[in-house]
């Protein structure tokens, strides 16, 4: 992971599920959880989305951050490893369609994301829902 953005968000992930972990009583029913954390690290599942995702600019990352922060404070969800993955990629889509003029298919980021489309555009709507639709971001420091 060589981009400035992408580590800060790799690193911001992996301490805020490392201090969710552990504590059981942190469990809440989302709809982005596994039943089972899939067998693929955070370290790999970002770095294969790193090789595929393509964002027209390293601002993306940036601000799939600013998003995952406020979707993590309004909604009050814990980021733990069951979960992690399919926000992680909503977080990424809705920041490339915020920050990108030309998209690749819906279909294309499901099949890198390990979901299929169906689910992905479902995740997307509960996404934006949860965040009342306020995407927009200012400032990436």
């Amino acid at each position: 992971m060589k981009d400035y953005y992408w580590q800060r968000l790799y690193y911001k992930i992996i301490k805020i599920c490392y201090e969710n972990e552990n504590n059981l009583n942190l469990e809440k029913y989302d709809c982005y959880r596994c039943i089972t954390p899939p067998r693929i690290s955070v370290l790999d599942y970002m770095a294969y989305l790193e090789t595929w995702w393509q964002p027209s600019d390293s601002t993306t990352f940036g601000v799939a951050e600013a998003l995952l922060e406020r979707f993590l404070k309004v909604q009050k969800l814990y980021l733990k490893f069951n979960n992690v993955h399919r926000i992680l990629l909503v977080t990424l889509l809705i920041a490339t369609k915020w920050n990108d003029d030309f998209l690749k298919p819906l279909q294309y980021y499901a099949k890198i994301g390990g979901v299929d489309k169906k689910e992905l555009s479902s995740l997307e709507r509960k996404f934006l829902k949860h965040l009342n639709y306020n995407i927009f971001v200012n400032n990436l420091s």
